[in-house]
């Protein structure tokens, strides 16, 4: 079951920092609206990975 969670979490995180994008980091003028700049965008999964991380460690 923790790996099946931990999975889910790998899957969605992409969907969230779409959705994050769009709503926050949204710019009409910009050639690629809607996309999260690369440190922001790294913050983002870097902590996902590491929520996995501890979470297969201390409950899986």
């Amino acid at each position: 079951m923790g790996f099946f969670t931990d999975a889910y979490d790998l899957f969605y995180i992409s969907l969230v920092t779409k959705l994050l994008s769009r709503i926050y980091y949204f710019d009409p003028n910009s050639t690629s609206p809607g996309t999260l700049p690369p440190n922001i965008a790294a913050v983002v999964n870097g902590v996902a990975f590491c929520s996995t991380l501890s979470d297969q460690l201390f409950f899986g």
